[in-house]
């Protein structure tokens, strides 16, 4: 009996060292860390599989910065992570920029004005919001949270560069929202060369800089192996990068590990790593992630 006794008060013991875990790090940072309910105000369709699901929820809308990323909960399916393409905090706006690559982001994709989400967050660093040179890398779906950043850098007084790629034109997003931001030059490249350049953001990069070195940062998302190239390239030139990464989440705040990639969870350390963030997990960059078990596998 006094072995069952201390056993328990053992376990109880180690559940309050969790719970205390858990609450240190639901407080540390200025997010929602409940779900928040929010309506779907309006459905913009950006290409045949990506949408943009337009939500008001001014409490986010006000804290929320380019880089960072939402836990959405989509009812009756996953949690999933889905990064901020658009904050205004005036108008109370916050976009969320989805691609269909999923069961849930299949499901996500049916829904339309008046449907709800829950709404934990905003978790994550964020981009630097400096003025300067910039130049912008975005492949696919990646320009999302980058022209939200394109916007913030603008107000910034920022010189900015904008390289946006896809497959094919019909999957190229954001175009005519890159054409209005003050101060940006804007490329565009497909693989297929059905619009702009023939060849990849890469291939872009490469010509730019051999012409100008002059970039004080670059921004860069999309796919890893694109992310890993520009990085490289960068790194030639001596230009400062900021990546912003993906990976499978389940907690969004550090806890479940879920998401490690070296010694970084891009939950909590990033999803905007540096470049010496950077260096720390090239030998996994573009090569390795993490399933739903926790089980590194290839790309």
């Amino acid at each position: 009996m006094i072995m069952k006794r201390l056993l328990e008060n053992q376990a109880m013991g180690h559940l309050f060292i969790h719970i205390g875990l858990v609450k240190s790090m639901l407080t540390e940072k200025k997010s929602y860390n409940y779900p928040i309910i929010a309506n779907i105000e309006k459905v913009i369709v950006e290409s045949p599989k990506v949408k943009t699901f337009v939500l008001n929820i001014p409490q986010v809308a006000s804290i929320a910065k380019p880089g960072q990323f939402l836990m959405v909960w989509v009812i009756g399916y996953e949690e999933i992570p889905i990064s901020i393409s658009k904050s205004d905090p005036e108008s109370g706006e916050l976009w969320l920029t989805v691609a269909r690559v999923g069961t849930t982001t299949e499901y996500m994709h049916t829904l339309s004005s008046g449907d709800l989400l829950g709404i934990k967050g905003p978790y994550g660093n964020g981009f630097s919001i400096t003025p300067g040179n910039i130049i912008l890398v975005g492949g696919g779906y990646g320009i999302a949270p980058l022209s939200f950043a394109a916007e913030e850098l603008a107000k910034k007084e920022a010189v900015i560069t904008t390289i946006v790629g896809a497959r094919t034109e019909s999957e190229l997003i954001f175009i005519n929202r890159l054409k209005k931001i003050a101060q940006n030059t804007l490329y565009i490249t497909t693989d297929d060369g059905t619009a702009g350049f023939k060849g990849t953001t890469v291939d872009q990069l490469a010509i730019l800089l051999e012409k100008d070195v002059s970039f004080d940062r670059c921004l860069v998302c999309g796919p890893e192996l694109m992310i890993k190239s520009t990085w490289k390239l960068c790194k030639q030139y001596d230009i400062p990068v900021e990546a912003s990464l993906e990976r499978y989440m389940k907690c969004g705040f550090g806890l479940c590990g879920s998401c490690m990639i070296g010694p970084y969870r891009v939950c909590k350390d990033g999803p905007v790593f540096t470049d010496s963030m950077l260096e720390k997990v090239s030998s996994e960059l573009g090569i390795f992630k993490r399933d739903s078990s926790g089980m590194k596998v290839h790309f």
